[in-house]
């Protein structure tokens, strides 16, 4: 139900269940969604599977947004859990809607708001593979299990792209009643510009030297190894940096292996930073070589900037902006190949800023048509409707 204003408005109240909430591509979809709707009348309140102050915590707040610091899944058994969440949901008001951003595992969340009474249950699917599963003794079940209680529990559906539905929901739903929402970007932000502020760092560069760029947490699944290696092979006979943009519990691993490989003179190690778009636009060639993907909003921000960018087949072919900047290659081939495909793209002449900009509105991955889709699922669509409780 909702709650009104003296003004004969409704509020519209929103439990957001993202995961830890961190620096991603889901934290950003999460407050990309928050940002649409930030001008109606909403509580937008996000629960955070830890217990300590993330980086977008305080931005947050000073906004409005609520957060709420909830226990790992893996410190509870489900029904502890779901009965804790249930409580949560049930205490901090009567939400109108519950909106679970996960793989498998969110399901519990989706059954704590069904029973918590929350009639609008939205599950979001990210990924089109789940981690986890390495970790399970009967994955296949788990896997049986969860995704039949996603239908069942939840009464809307989403996706990143339809690979990334098609795993968690099958074809038949997705072709049904899943919404793609595509994972949108600041044209006014991500566009090209002429920048040197990342190639500064390699002091012995030369006109000849090309700067490869990876943005990602540095995970198994982002497979950060892949390019390390890359870049000790290809500066066997030629001029390559490698910069990398990101943290994760990998780093200390890939630093040692750099170290190694005696190339710390070759790859930078840049951490977290908040200028993605010089970064993108101080590069020659973007590569994503990851093991696996929902549709990585990285790829869809460096062809945006104008930036060649070259994928692992495993990552979906819809992350193409169909402006001939984006490669995919199987991590099965050789790295020569890798490496004769980035002399390749670095030489293809780039499209018009017009152009990119066309072409990215034209797929629906700028925020104008990110909003219009929000406000959609939310029902807020019509300026100043007055949404009555059903």
């Amino acid at each position: 139900m909702k709650m009104k204003l003296n003004n004969d408005q409704f509020i519209t109240k929103i439990a957001v269940f993202p995961g830890v909430f961190l620096n991603g591509g889901v934290e950003y979809v999460v407050e990309e969604i928050f940002n649409s709707m930030r001008d109606k009348n909403i509580v937008y309140d996000i629960y955070v599977s830890r217990n300590y102050e993330g980086p977008k915590d305080k931005q947050l707040i000073a906004k409005g947004v609520r957060i709420f610091y909830i226990p790992e899944m893996k410190n509870l058994n489900p029904l502890k859990y779901i009965r804790l969440i249930r409580k949560m949901l049930k205490s901090n008001g009567k939400y109108d809607y519950i909106h679970v951003h996960s793989i498998h595992s969110g399901v519990l969340n989706s059954i704590a708001g069904y029973f918590a009474g929350i009639k609008n249950r939205i599950y979001h699917v990210h990924n089109t593979s789940d981690p986890l599963l390495k970790g399970l003794r009967f994955p296949k079940l788990y896997r049986f299990v969860s995704t039949r209680m996603i239908r069942m529990f939840n009464n809307k559906y989403i996706a990143c792209g339809k690979d990334a539905g098609i795993y968690i929901y099958g074809n038949k739903l997705v072709m049904k009643k899943v919404l793609i929402l595509k994972n949108a970007i600041n044209l006014e932000i991500f566009k090209p510009i002429h920048t040197t502020k990342y190639r500064k760092i390699a002091l012995d560069r030369n006109d000849n030297t090309v700067f490869i760029g990876n943005a990602a947490r540095f995970t198994e699944v982002k497979n950060q190894r892949f390019l390390i290696e890359l870049i000790y092979e290809a500066n066997l006979n030629g001029d390559y940096r490698l910069l990398l943009a990101g943290d994760g519990e990998l780093k200390d691993i890939y630093e040692k292996l750099v170290s190694e490989l005696n190339i710390k003179d070759k790859v930078y190690f840049l951490g977290n930073i908040t200028d993605m778009n010089l970064f993108y636009n101080s590069l020659d060639v973007f590569i994503l070589p990851s093991l696996h993907e929902g549709l990585p909003l990285s790829l869809v921000e460096s062809q945006s900037c104008g930036i060649p960018s070259i994928a692992s087949e495993n990552i979906t072919e819809e992350v193409d902006m169909g402006l001939n900047l984006m490669t995919r290659i199987s991590l099965t081939e050789k790295k020569n190949k890798w490496i004769n495909q980035i002399d390749r793209v670095i030489s293809i002449d780039k499209p018009k800023l017009e152009d990119i900009a066309k072409g990215i509105r034209d797929k629906k991955y700028d925020l104008d048509s990110f909003k219009d889709q929000v406000l959609t699922i939310y029902k807020l669509k019509v300026e100043g409707a007055k949404h009555e409780s059903k």
